[in-house]
């Protein structure tokens, strides 16, 4: 699936974002950890950006990331997150309202394209090593803690999601031309086939 690229210079119109941090600034304060909870308008700027509605997601109503950076094998750079936000979609099915906390851990790793490689090359079953570890991406010139959250939270949306629909189905029966037993109907017989079985269980001891 092609990755769409988004605008971030929507940004730059509204204040208060985590300011990008270039990589030299980043690899002097390590380590370095941001805990940012983002205002309403952030969260509807992201929701443009990232074009959250593709993904049945409606609203962005609430969004908070906590990252922790730290060197990744001496040169690079890893990315431990966690993120927690508030979205409101619509069941595929039913198209009724649906609202989700969605809440996931990530974790990232950077190393510059030498030491990329270097890690590939070790480990020649790809499928594998993608199975078992995360695969580290190119180091960037710049981090944008927003991004990163956003791309994150994007891979934990749910765009097919359902609402739980299973109690109001009901189970009905019938033989041909009779009309259909209800749940109500059938009580009485799962009541009486409980009570056999107890009494086989009886007689049995």
């Amino acid at each position: 699936m092609k990755k769409n690229v988004p605008d971030l210079s929507l940004f730059d119109t509204i204040t208060g974002f985590p300011e990008p941090l270039t990589l030299s600034k980043l690899q002097k304060d390590l380590p370095y950890s941001k805990k940012h909870t983002f205002s309403k308008e952030q969260c509807e700027a992201i929701h443009r950006v990232f074009d959250l509605e593709s993904l049945n997601v409606n609203k962005l109503e609430s969004f908070r990331v906590d990252v922790e950076c730290v060197t990744f094998q001496k040169i690079g750079i890893e990315i431990k997150g966690s993120f927690r936000a508030r979205i409101h979609q619509k069941c595929v099915v039913t198209l009724e309202p649906i609202v989700k906390t969605v809440h996931e851990d990530f974790l990232m790793l950077y190393l510059p394209q030498f030491k990329l490689k270097t890690w590939f090359d070790e480990r020649p079953n790809l499928e594998e090593t993608l199975m078992e570890e995360n695969p580290p991406e190119l180091l960037p010139d710049s981090f944008d803690i927003t991004q990163i959250a956003s791309e994150n939270l994007i891979l934990a949306i749910d765009p097919y999601v359902r609402k739980n629909i299973q109690s109001n189905l009901k189970t009905t029966a019938a033989p041909p031309g009779k009309d259909a037993f209800t749940d109500a109907d059938m009580k009485p017989f799962a009541v009486l086939a409980a009570l056999k079985d107890k009494l086989r269980d009886d007689n049995k001891s």
